[in-house]
């Protein structure tokens, strides 16, 4: 799954974590515009198997798409 990190309602953290709580398991990609420091490391804490960030390339996004789905 890509799933933006700032979204209304939920982020994309709270996402990860919502569905870790329901046991749900689906190798997600984070991506962002708008990052901080600790942001990536918060994210593939959380779960996440990649960070990206805006504005995407998409050589890097297949990469990081098939990396995700070899495991």
């Amino acid at each position: 799954m890509l799933l933006d990190l700032h979204m209304p309602g939920l982020n994309g953290i709270e996402v990860i974590e919502a569905l870790q709580t329901r046991r749900i398991k689906i190798p997600t990609i984070i991506i962002t515009g708008n990052t901080r420091p600790d942001t990536r490391g918060r994210c593939l804490d959380a779960g996440a198997i990649g960070y990206l960030e805006k504005p995407l390339e998409r050589d890097v996004v297949l990469a990081t798409i098939q990396t995700a789905t070899a495991t």
